[in-house]
Parts: C-alpha cells; sequence; structure tokens
C-alpha cells in the first residue's frame, strides 16, 4: 500500500471517529499537518481526565500518547509501524479505551 493512501485511511478512519466521539465532555480535533516528505495527520482528544494525541506519519510511523491534565503524569507513550492488514481501532484501542470510545463499525 502507498504511503500517501495508507495516510488516506487513516484520515477517514479518525473524520468517522471524530463524528461518532464528539461529546459535551470530549472534545475531538483533528489536523493535517504542513507538507513534508513524509506527510502526517494528528487527532487530539481532550476531556477533563485526559489530553491524547494520535500523530500517525504516511510512512505508517506513529506517536500515540496521553496525559492526565491534573497531574502532567504521562499514561501513555508508544512509538511504532502501524501494519496494514491491521485495523486502526486495533492499533489504536489503548489510546480509545483511554478516551472512553469506541471506534467506527467501519473500521478500514
Amino acid at each position: 500500500m502507498s504511503e500517501i493512501a495508507l495516510l488516506d485511511k487513516f484520515v477517514a478512519w479518525v473524520k468517522e471517529l471524530a463524528e461518532k466521539a464528539r461529546s459535551a465532555s470530549l472534545s475531538v480535533n483533528f489536523e493535517i499537518c504542513p507538507p513534508t516528505l513524509n506527510p502526517a495527520a494528528k487527532v487530539d482528544f481532550e476531556s477533563s481526565e485526559i489530553l491524547a494525541r494520535i500523530t500517525f506519519w504516511g510512512d505508517g510511523s506513529f506517536h500515540a500518547e496521553a496525559i492526565d491534565p491534573g497531574t502532567s503524569t504521562t499514561i501513555l507513550s508508544r512509538h511504532g509501524q502501524a501494519l496494514t492488514n491491521r485495523a486502526f481501532s486495533e492499533e489504536f484501542r489503548d489510546v480509545l479505551n483511554l478516551v472512553a470510545i469506541n471506534s467506527p463499525s467501519r473500521d478500514p
């Protein structure tokens, strides 16, 4: 799978996830990062209990992180390489569980 195609799949997944997850207690913000040789996108989840971010690059590498805003304690910090045959909801299950949302049912 090409780098752009994998990033496009991530973007589509995040957009669907953001629509499903937005609530009064959880803010979900998505951004495509400024163009570089390795394009990227990021999604931020924010509530009074947790701040989390997934940054995903076109080459399939990612960084997932979460902190407790009350104590500034790092809860999760994970770098990895996404597998093309693994659903994003599986890859980022730890983050989704921390922000207490379920992934879209039509996960690419």
